[in-house]
């Protein structure tokens, strides 16, 4: 994970004009899916095995770059459950201030 900011020839501009900010395109490109699969009807276990992951991804990322504030956030679909992740800024965020409005299930999870 490099400083996209301190890249020359990272087109920000280009980015804030398709996503806004910074943070809605690595919400964009640090994305992944997980198809439900034969528990898909027990959100149980789509659950504890989404907060899982997301610890794992946490926890790798906290061992590979200590110096970054990284939020990752996860959604449970009715197929699948994604993963994302994007660097803490200020003045911008990805999720609503309400979760509880989300139709779909949303985890987020700060290390």
């Amino acid at each position: 994970m490099k400083n996209d900011q301190e890249d020359e020839s990272y087109p920000v501009e280009r980015v804030i004009e398709s996503f806004f900010d910074l943070t809605g395109y690595e919400m964009f490109k640090n994305e992944m899916n997980f198809r439900n699969g034969l528990f898909s009807h027990i959100k149980q276990v789509q659950t504890r095995m989404l907060l899982l992951r997301m610890r794992i991804l946490r926890d790798y990322i906290k061992e590979h770059f200590p110096d970054r504030k990284i939020i990752v956030i996860g959604l449970i679909c009715t197929n699948e459950t994604q993963i994302r992740f994007h660097e803490k800024r200020e003045k911008e965020s990805w999720l609503a201030d309400n979760i509880d409005e989300y139709t779909d299930g949303v985890v987020a999870l700060v290390p």
